[in-house]
């Protein structure tokens, strides 16, 4: 639409623009995020495993992670030896949920919940970060002491990945 520049007098004009713009760039903002949601396959760093990372409901505001293939268990009947609950050591770790119920609290970042690490057999508080669309960084937390690890997205793995 053309504005005569006598409408333009008091700058209402350029407030105008300036609030357009600002709506524009938070909409294109919020669509490259949808492009970039942390849901799908995701390898560890090490290689060593395949994880599948999903909302935990349909409200899509909590995140959860389950491993879907492990390098050293070809024929996934790895079980969960290290876990300080003898009840769960016989729990497979293929198909194992490790991350649950971390909540959404701004733009690619989640925390709460609880990461579960099978190496040592304890679960942590989660910290959950997309880096960028293919890049996110899992960590866990005691207290002011945390760790975590970059992992990348890939496609879904078959029964094996060599």
């Amino acid at each position: 639409m053309y504005i005569k520049s006598r409408d333009c007098v008091t700058g209402l004009c350029l407030k105008t623009s300036a609030v357009l713009i600002g709506v524009a760039s938070s909409f294109a903002s919020s669509l490259s995020l949808a492009a970039t949601d942390p849901w799908g396959y995701w390898e560890a760093a090490d290689k060593g495993a395949i994880a599948e990372i999903y909302p935990c409901n349909q409200d899509l505001q909590s995140l959860c992670a389950k491993l879907l293939w492990i390098k050293d268990d070809p024929d996934g009947m790895l079980l969960d030896s290290n876990n300080t609950d003898v009840q769960l050591q016989q729990r497979k770790l293929t198909g194992l949920v490790f991350v649950d119920g971390v909540a959404f609290k701004k733009a690619g970042k989640w925390s709460g919940g609880r990461i579960y690490d099978p190496k040592s057999g304890k679960s942590y508080k989660a910290k959950v970060e997309l880096k960028s669309a293919d890049k996110i960084k899992l960590g866990g937390c005691i207290a002011f002491l945390c760790d975590s690890e970059t992992w990348s997205r890939t496609s879904k793995p078959l029964q094996s990945k060599e």
